[in-house]
Parts: structure tokens; C-alpha cells; sequence
């Protein structure tokens, strides 16, 4: 019995064997099969990635080409196409080639890696108008409304933080670099909407307009004109001082940027559709309004209902694009109302020791760049150059110069009249006061404002249509203050040859991505 089952126990040793070797001789192939078939993934994933990224460096090589090259494209030709890079050997193409809207081009980059293509598709647009325009009302540093009597329709947007108080009414959204404090939600509108309220978010930076040589080539390149009634009064570029007034019977009539080297004084009928730069000050001198306004209503109706019904807002742009549009961009500030009448104007938009301008300006504001904060006396190394002891300054607008508190008779005063073309004289051919042809209260703007320094003055129920964008505000009003944006500035436009309006707003950036594509 033993050896019978010794012998049964021997047997199975050869089966054993048989089916190890049936096992082997299949799972042996299976799995070199799969080992072979993983390294082909791994290897065609690494040559994805290669080739992802190379056409992403040729996106890159489109952006600063088409930054650093007055005209991207050849006259006469709508592409360019490059296929020969420095120490970038997996980027097979780049095409740059033009669109149906002016000032945006479509890169196409094309990399290649072990046999495996990845193309990559950027709209990239050259001299981008700045995001800062997407608000109705826009501060570069503390944004404040305080006042039951302060109402908003539009979004609105602070490089600092962003006080409410006292009941200010907002139908929008609220976006902020620091906090948002509304005093305990003492806020009306959709704004109270914490959905609506966005903290701690990145900064926006303002463009600065002290180089006026830029807007001068823009204005000659776009053939921009001003007229007052059938006169001719800007072509492209006025050198010097202008005071501008419109009539039912001879409004102001825009067409494309404009530079006006000194200052400007500005009030009445406007129509048409551009920018008026100024080498220095902006002062409105009485109610701007259109000959042919915008349906303002129905904007505010539409951000009563739903700040964000996009549709809604998109047939509001396609119904009103061709309306009136002004924008004044000031190098130094806009002031309005009569600054020369100490009692309202310079006892509360100056002289007041809360908000008025006498008191603000000076940018030794701290490493955040927020006056009345805690870092405001605390030197720091704004520049990262060694040669340069660290300094409380912060350049909040931009201009490279540290600016101090505002002068009265260097940044306020209208200066010599008689330097003014066309501003009117009396029987003896002398300028009459700035007084007599000045509003005590404005009380209607129809215009976009923008300045990298004071927005400021006096007004009476004053109204503004289109957007108030600075560093330092200083709006007083009897009565109401309302904002009322105007949706066909906004950047989501930008690509859309059919809602675009090309003002030749200030740019934020040489070139920047608006859109991307992965075929």
C-alpha cells in the first residue's frame, strides 16, 4: 500500500510539471505582450506631453513675436508661417494669421514627438484693452460707498478692499483684492448675495497713460477726428489746450481716439463714437449727453432681474452698438462742477477731512499699496535692486514717480483761459471766468472716465452712464449718485467682430490670450 501510493505521488510530479509548462507557455507571451503594450502607451504618453508642450512654447514664440512687430503680418498677406526655432526642436510650426476682427490673430503651433502631433490654437490680440473696463465703477486702491443715496447697475471692482455703508444700493457683483466689508451686509441689491461678493482676488492693473506719444501714434494710425458742429476741430492730434462745447444745433461729434496734448474742457451734446486723451487734466463743465443714447433703462431693468443673464445683455449690446460712446482719458485727473466756488465744491470735494482730495494723493501708502493701513509706515523693497534702500512707496498709478498729496494750484486750477482754443471771450476779446461757462452741480455724465490719478467734483442727483475708473475718488452729490455701466466696454466682447466697439481704450498688455483651442 505504501508503495502504491508512493508510487500514485510520482505521478503527479510529471503532470505538475506538464501543466507548469502549459501555464508558462501561455502567461509568458500574455504578459511580455503586455509589458510591450504598456511601454508603447507610457512612451506614446511621454511623446503626447513633449509635443503638448512644445506647441505650447510655440504659442509663446507667437506671443512676443507678435508683440514686438508693429504688424504682425506682412502687408498684403493674411499668414506667416515659421518652422525653423532655436533649441526647440520638437515645435514643427507656427502660423500667425490674421481674423476678421482688427488687432487679433489666430497662432497656430504645431509640435511633433516620435511620431505623435499635437496642435494647439491661441486668438492672441495685440494692444488688449484692459479688464478695468469691465466695471462700472473702478478704484485702484480702497473702494468706498457710503450713502443710502448711492446706487449702482454694473459690477464693481477695488485694487484694495471695498467698504459699504449706510445702505448703498448695487445690482451686480462686488470683486475685491482684500476685504469686503458691508457693515454687517448694510447693503441693498443683488450685491447682498454672498455669491455675489468675491474677496481676496488678484489685482487688476491699471494702464497708465503718461506716455501720451503712444495715443498720438494710435490716434494718427486710426485717422481718429473731432468736430463741433461741421467744424473740424481735432484731426487726430490738437497740440495745446481746447474747450469743447456742444449744442442741440452743433453737438461734439467723435470719431475714433483723439489726443489733445494739454488740457481739456468739456460739456453738452455729444455723438458719435471714440476717446479723448489728455495730455493732463479733463475738466467737465456742464451735463455731457448723447444725441443718440444707449437704452439705459432697460440695462438697469436687466441687472435688476439677473446680473448674469449674459443673453440678455448680448441683445442689449446688439440693439444699442451703434449709439453714442464717449470715453475721456485724462494723463492726470478729471474734475467736474465749478472748483473755483469754496462753498459747496472746495469745502466738501476738497476741503473735507474724511474723502477730500486735499488730503489724499501721497502713495507712501506700504508694500500694499492701500493708504490708512497698518504697513503704511513700514519701509520695504519695492523694486528688488540692492542699489536702492527700501522705501514706504508704492507706485499706485503706475508712472514710476512718487506721487505726494494733491497741489490745488498745480493739479486743480484751469490755468491761463486765453490758452484755450475756443473757449469763449467777452466784447474785448478776453476770456470770460471759468465760473460763467462752469455748472455749479453736474448732473449728468454720459461718458466713461478713466484716470490713473482723481476722479472728483460736485454735483446735484448727479448721474453717470458708462464707467468711473481711477486711484483716488472723490464723487459729492445732493441727492441720488447713480452708476450705470455700459455693457458694450465689456472685454467678453472682445472677439466678437459683430459687438466689438474699438474706442482705442487705454491697453493693458503688448499682447494677450483671449481664447484657446485644442483640435
Amino acid at each position: 500500500m505504501r508503495k502504491l501510493a508512493k508510487n500514485k505521488k510520482g505521478a503527479v510530479l510529471p503532470l505538475t510539471l506538464i501543466l507548469i509548462a502549459i501555464i508558462t507557455g501561455i502567461t509568458i507571451p500574455y504578459f511580455v505582450a503586455r509589458v510591450n503594450t504598456h511601454y508603447r502607451v507610457t512612451l506614446r504618453k511621454v511623446a503626447l506631453k513633449e509635443a503638448y508642450y512644445a506647441a505650447h512654447s510655440g504659442v509663446n514664440f507667437a506671443l512676443l513675436y507678435i508683440a514686438n512687430h508693429e504688424e504682425a503680418i506682412p502687408e498684403g498677406e493674411d499668414e506667416i508661417t515659421f518652422t525653423q526655432f532655436d533649441q526647440l526642436e520638437k515645435l514643427h510650426r507656427v502660423t500667425i494669421s490674421t481674423t476678421e476682427l482688427a488687432n487679433v490673430y489666430l497662432a497656430e503651433a504645431e509640435g511633433y514627438s516620435r511620431g505623435v502631433t499635437k496642435l494647439l490654437r491661441a486668438y492672441i490680440r495685440k494692444n488688449p484693452p484692459s479688464k478695468v473696463f469691465d466695471y462700472v465703477y473702478f478704484l485702484n486702491n480702497w473702494g468706498w460707498w457710503y450713502g443710502s443715496s448711492i446706487y449702482g447697475w454694473g459690477d464693481v471692482r477695488s485694487n484694495g478692499r471695498f467698504d459699504f455703508k449706510s445702505g448703498p444700493t448695487l445690482y451686480g457683483e462686488i470683486f475685491s483684492h482684500f476685504e469686503i466689508d458691508t457693515h454687517g451686509n448694510d447693503i441693498k441689491g443683488s450685491a447682498t448675495n454672498p455669491e455675489y461678493q468675491h474677496p481676496f482676488i488678484d489685482r487688476v492693473e491699471m494702464p497708465n497713460l503718461y506716455n501720451i506719444d503712444y495715443y498720438v501714434n494710435m490716434a494718427e494710425e486710426k485717422g481718429g477726428s473731432l468736430m463741433v458742429g461741421s467744424d473740424l476741430v481735432i484731426d487726430k492730434v490738437h497740440e495745446g489746450n481746447l474747450y469743447l462745447e456742444g449744442t442741440d444745433a452743433n453737438p461734439i461729434r467723435i470719431d475714433g481716439p483723439v489726443v489733445v496734448t494739454g488740457n481739456v474742457i468739456i460739456k453738452g451734446k455729444v455723438t458719435g463714437q471714440g476717446t479723448i486723451y489728455a495730455g493732463r487734466n479733463i475738466y467737465i463743465a456742464g451735463d455731457i449727453t448723447y444725441v443718440n443714447p444707449p437704452d439705459y433703462a432697460e440695462y438697469k431693468s436687466i441687472q435688476q432681474t439677473n446680473p448674469r443673464d449674459y443673453d440678455a445683455k448680448r441683445d442689449w449690446v446688439d440693439d444699442n452698438k451703434d449709439k453714442d460712446l464717449l470715453v475721456l482719458a485724462a494723463t492726470e485727473n478729471i474734475w467736474f462742477g465749478d472748483y473755483t466756488k469754496y462753498y459747496y465744491w472746495q469745502y466738501y470735494v476738497w476741503n473735507n477731512s474724511e474723502w477730500g482730495l486735499k488730503y489724499k494723493g501721497d502713495e507712501h501708502v506700504g508694500a500694499d499699496g492701500i493708504p490708512g493701513t497698518d504697513d503704511d509706515d513700514i519701509p520695504y523693497d519695492h523694486d528688488n535692486d540692492p542699489d536702492t534702500p527700501p522705501t514706504t512707496w508704492y507706485d499706485i498709478d503706475g508712472d514710476g514717480e512718487v506721487d505726494d498729496n494733491y497741489n490745488w494750484d498745480v493739479d486743480v486750477v484751469v490755468g491761463d483761459l486765453s490758452t484755450y482754443n475756443r473757449y469763449p471771450t467777452d466784447g474785448y476779446g478776453k476770456p470770460i471766468p471759468y465760473s460763467n461757462v462752469c455748472q455749479d452741480s453736474i448732473q449728468n455724465v454720459y461718458a466713461v472716465g478713466y484716470t490713473n490719478h482723481a476722479y472728483a467734483g460736485m454735483g446735484n442727483r448727479i448721474k453717470i452712464y458708462g464707467a468711473l475708473i481711477t486711484k483716488d475718488e472723490a464723487v459729492v452729490s445732493w441727492g441720488n449718485v447713480s452708476f450705470v455701466y455700459d455693457e458694450r466696454l465689456h472685454s467678453r466682447y472682445n472677439l466678437d467682430p459683430n459687438r466689438f466697439v474699438d474706442l482705442g481704450i487705454p491697453p493693458a498688455y503688448k499682447t494677450q490670450i483671449v481664447a484657446w483651442e485644442e483640435p
